[in-house]
């Protein structure tokens, strides 16, 4: 599963890197674009090697604050680059959806 959603990430990543270098009629995405890209994959790079499992109990409140401030800046981002370049646009939304997705299901899972 995990290097099924790693795979998905990557594409999605390629596609990114696709866009951004082909002359098509939209503008270039915007850098908070890729900043929300290397955040996303930061905090799935915590996630999948257990760095979170560290924290105490104490420090736990971090893993809501750090999936939830990525799902803001998600959705703030796809909203501000949906004027410049839609199908950036699209993606990032698609990878906040995916996010949004995964971080209510680790909590169902988390809390049985």
């Amino acid at each position: 599963m995990g290097l099924l959603v790693l795979a998905a990430i990557i594409i999605l990543i390629i596609g990114f890197i696709i866009f951004g270098l082909l002359d098509y009629n939209e503008s270039k995405p915007f850098k908070a674009s890729f900043v929300f890209i290397i955040c996303t994959i930061l905090n799935f790079g915590l996630f999948w090697f257990d760095l979170y499992t560290l924290l105490s109990s104490e420090l736990a409140v971090l893993w809501d604050i750090s999936w939830i401030s990525l799902i803001l800046l998600g959705l703030i981002t796809g909203l501000r680059e949906l004027k410049n370049n839609s199908i950036v646009s699209f993606l990032i939304f698609c990878i906040s959806l995916f996010i949004i997705v995964f971080y209510l299901f680790t909590n169902f899972i988390g809390s049985m």
